[in-house]
């Protein structure tokens, strides 16, 4: 590398002609892609002889101006770079030629790439209104900033020298302040009628009932989740959603989804507040959330909306957060009491979901350890001590769920059904390899699977390796405790290796990537530390905003213009007042507390209209389709053990009606779903019909 630095000092023209070559180039393109837009507005005229051609070969033709294009591009570049030597001949061969030419080459060169990008977006999507006006307005801010080069520069060395001279951002707290602000205004949206109808019509609320509403219901109707009724995702969950959802309008769809986003937005500004304190960079902080947004929110393994998949947001595992900053907080000040919070926080982790807790507490006891090994302790102490933070995370989870389970807790019953659809994927339910990506063309997705735990194991050993042995500050353990969560955490993506599962789980990567990012930037200086963690962020922002399932989402900006008023509809008419008449009809042949027998789509929508406690103890036993739907979706009834514990239920307490959605009675349905069927054939006999349920009662 010397070598060649001395030879281009020797010979300065080599490098001065490269950057106007490289200028040139940026130029030509330029004029490249401002001809193509302003020939886009020109129809073709077809020649002549296509008035000749049989019918049969008329869509053979394809006229286009790509050959005139691409000789313009050629010519352009000769012409450029000809006149500028021509113009420079008598500096070529000047030291510094090439670095009063870099500010131009930067600045044209950034307005090149975004007409590229809008291009590429341009083309690949169909020419969305947003990307038309990015087009447009860059090519309007490159010939500005050609006609007002020289005040350009004036102002861009007075922003730098002052940029430079600053020890802190200006307005800290307005800064604060306003990029929460703009994170409000990204996830926060317009009408929340959109969201519910994207959901409906997309998903049929599949998911969301089975993680919170479902259970939610049955408990306000005073059943135990994971004794009287299952709780596939946590107990905890949905009887604390469940209960600070009341106050707020009681607890419907509406008001849980308006809980999930408002717990996800809270959790993003906690990232921030907490990023900010431990690397002490607003503009790393930043860049921190809106990667968080943008790998966990907005990508295809959600698609088209996150919120329907309420188990892929930071709604998960949101008490992370509260961690960290415990955490952090005892690695600055020694303090016990942010050990003691972290033990709880992790404690109530455990309870909220056990996945995610589990791995918490893996993290926060390898902290332990490591505190007590910086403490200079004996192993035995290291020990108790870690043993102490376990007890005290233990004891706080099962004291909630105590509380929850109204004692269930020391039943073994309730642990076997709290295990149970855990203890399906354990044995590979719902399995994907890891080279799952390849098989869907996304290579992205497969390269990361494979590289994310390498940056996890690589940050993780040589941290620990370096603290072991006492050769760094102390405050790096962090990294240790980042990279254990994470790779726990990263359980998820190796056992279902789908494209949305890694993204579902990348705050820890998100946080590792920032640490790297600084200490990479520590030796510079305050300003060009600034300056690149501000490329950063703006240039997340940027990649955030113009990814196409944001532009498709219902915020303020709507930057596709998309028109939610159908699927709306469809939710208001299909899902929200569509099946009153039905439970209406259930009203009509059962008691204010009876437990309801129902087979049927939307059986926890029908139930809350109902004001009925459900029956089976998988709730719901079946997976939404909408109701006009020719078919049903599918059933929760996995196993034969499933079928028989329900087949049980009916035998030992036999309900006087059970309520079938009219579908099934002409479908022959060959899982689980079929026998259950056969036995309300068997012992019941069809009494009344309502709108889209029927009405079996039992033949005794």
């Amino acid at each position: 590398m010397s070598d060649i630095l001395d030879y281009l000092r020797r010979n300065p023209a080599i490098g001065n002609i490269t950057a106007i070559a490289v200028i040139g180039f940026i130029d030509a393109v330029q004029v490249l892609i401002a001809c193509a837009v302003i020939f886009s507005f020109v129809p073709i005229v077809p020649a002549d002889f296509v008035h000749r051609l049989f019918p049969v070969y008329l869509p053979e033709v394809r006229p286009e101006r790509e050959m005139g294009l691409y000789r313009l591009f050629v010519l352009a570049a000769i012409a450029i770079q000809a006149v500028r030597v021509f113009i420079l001949r008598r500096r070529i061969n000047e030291q510094r030629l090439w670095a009063s030419l870099l500010p131009y080459a930067m600045v044209m060169g950034f307005w090149v790439f975004v007409e590229a990008f809008a291009s590429f977006k341009v083309l690949l999507w169909g020419n969305p209104i947003w990307a038309r006006v990015l087009l447009y307005g860059s090519l309007v801010m490159a010939f500005l900033s050609r006609v007002f080069w020289p005040e350009l520069g004036h102002w861009g060395r007075m922003v730098r020298a002052r940029w430079a001279g600053m020890e802190a951002l200006p307005w800290p707290l307005a800064w604060d302040l306003g990029f929460l602000g703009l994170v409000f205004a990204l996830l926060w949206p317009v009408d929340f009628g959109n969201v519910l109808g994207r959901m409906f019509s997309r998903d049929a609320f599949y998911h969301l009932d089975s993680m919170l509403m479902a259970p939610g219901w049955a408990h306000l109707t005073g059943l135990v989740l994971n004794r009287d009724i299952t709780s596939e995702y946590s107990t905890a969950l949905p009887v604390i959603v469940s209960e600070l959802c009341r106050p707020m309008g009681g607890f419907d769809y509406p008001t849980a989804v308006k809980f999930i986003m408002t717990t996800v937005l809270l959790y993003y500004a906690g990232l921030y507040i907490f990023v900010r304190q431990w690397l002490n960079s607003a503009l790393l902080a930043a860049f921190a959330v809106l990667l968080a947004i943008k790998l966990q929110l907005f990508h295809w393994g959600v698609a088209p909306l996150v919120w329907q998949y309420p188990s892929a947001t930071p709604f998960r595992h949101w008490p992370d957060v509260i961690f960290f900053f415990c955490v952090w907080r005892h690695v600055q000040t020694f303090k016990q009491l942010w050990l003691w919070a972290a033990a709880v926080t992790v404690g109530f982790a455990l309870a909220w979901m056990v996945d995610a807790g589990v791995y918490m507490l893996a993290a926060f006891l390898v902290y332990a350890a490591v505190f007590g090994h910086q403490q200079r302790w004996t192993l035995g102490r290291v020990g108790a001590f870690s043993a102490q933070m376990l007890v005290v995370s233990l004891a706080v989870a099962l004291a909630i769920l105590a509380i929850i389970g109204q004692g269930s807790v020391f039943q073994a019953d309730f642990w076997r059904n709290t295990f149970e659809f855990a203890g399906l994927f354990t044995q590979g339910w719902g399995a994907l390899p890891m080279t799952e990506g390849l098989k869907d063309r996304q290579f992205f997705a497969f390269i990361m699977g494979f590289i994310i735990p390498v940056l996890y194991a690589f940050t993780l050993i040589l941290t620990g390796a370096l603290l072991w042995l006492r050769k760094i500050n102390y405050k790096n353990v962090f990294a240790v405790v980042l990279c254990v969560y994470g790779l726990g955490l990263y359980h998820y993506f190796i056992h279902r290796s789908g494209v949305n599962s890694y993204y579902a789980v990348c705050v820890p990567l998100v946080l590792v990537i920032c640490f790297w990012l600084g200490k990479g930037l520590r030796p510079f200086k305050t300003g060009m530390r600034r300056t690149c963690a501000g490329a950063l962020a703006m240039s997340t922002l940027c990649a955030l905003a113009t990814s196409y399932l944001f532009t498709y989402y219902p915020n303020i900006f709507n930057l596709a213009g998309f028109d939610w008023r159908l699927e709306k509809h469809l939710y208001e008419e299909g899902f929200a007042g569509d099946l009153n008449s039905d439970a209406d009809f259930i009203k009509q042949r059962t008691a204010p507390r009876e437990r309801v027998a129902l087979i049927s789509s939307f059986e926890v929508r029908i139930l809350m209209l109902a004001d009925r406690r459900p029956f089976f103890y998988y709730f719901p036993l079946m997976e939404s389709a909408h109701m006009q739907a020719a078919e049903v979706r599918g059933t929760y009834l996995h196993t034969y053990g499933r079928l028989q514990k329900t087949v049980r239920q009916l035998e030992e307490a036999p309900p006087a009606y059970i309520f079938v959605e009219k579908k099934l009675l002409n479908q022959k349905v060959q899982t689980g779903l079929g026998a259950l069927l056969d036995y309300v054939n068997t012992h019941y006999v069809l009494q009344a019909q309502g709108k889209y349920l029927a009405a079996f009662k039992h033949k005794s």
